[in-house]
């Protein structure tokens, strides 16, 4: 049976990473932390981080330039994001029916040459098919695959960069995401699996938001 609060955690920390924090976003996180949030700081904050390359502050949310990223002597350094660094993920996006393009993101994280493994899209991928669960019970695999797959190690390392930032508002998305990960594990617990990609080929009907 499908959890409600599992899909608006995920889903909302999905909008973290790819939309700008508003009045709104930046009242809850104060609310829940009880830190004071500058809503100009926090907004420069989420472009420079998430959106600017050259802003000197980047840290790329994508799985395949995490994973080739490396730590020297205290500095970490990251290669340049492909635009067809995520396409492994297309035929698990089909599976659903999930379309990035329909996510609520901003301009500038937006365009048919994103790549497809910004960690916004993963949980909001997940997000729908936690939603979806009651109408299938295959779809508690496919999400369990797919968070072993995807979602295996180099979101907590990039939690941690986010959590070192001199920043009150990255620290609270550093939070929200580490507990949406927790969730993502106790919801879609690994396990072994057999004939995913039959599996893949057979699960549709679910249309995404």
């Amino acid at each position: 049976m499908s959890d409600p609060g599992v899909t608006e955690q995920l889903r909302a920390a999905a909008a973290l990473l790819l939309q700008p924090p508003d009045e709104r976003t930046s009242s809850i996180l104060q609310s829940a932390s009880g830190e004071r949030l500058d809503p100009g700081e926090a907004r420069q904050d989420f472009y420079d981080t998430f959106c600017i390359p050259r802003s000197g502050r980047y840290i790329p949310p994508y799985r395949h330039v995490m994973l080739g990223a490396r730590e020297l002597r205290d500095y970490w350094y990251f290669p340049p994001p492909r635009y067809n660094g995520g396409d492994g993920l297309v035929s698990w996006y089909e599976t659903i029916g999930f379309d990035v393009s329909r996510l609520n993101a901003d301009v500038l994280l937006t365009g048919p040459n994103r790549p497809l493994d910004h960690l916004g899209y993963l949980l909001a991928f997940l997000s729908t098919v936690a939603r979806s669960t009651d109408e299938n019970s295959e779809l508690f695999e496919l999400g369990s695959t797919f968070a072993e797959e995807f979602l295996s190690e180099w979101p907590r390392r990039y939690v941690s960069l986010l959590s070192r930032a001199n920043s009150v508002y990255l620290h609270l998305v550093a939070d929200a995401l580490n507990e949406a990960l927790d969730r993502v594990n106790e919801y879609f617990p690994p396990q072994a699996i057999k004939n995913v990609e039959d599996m893949q080929g057979e699960t549709s009907g679910v249309v995404a938001d």
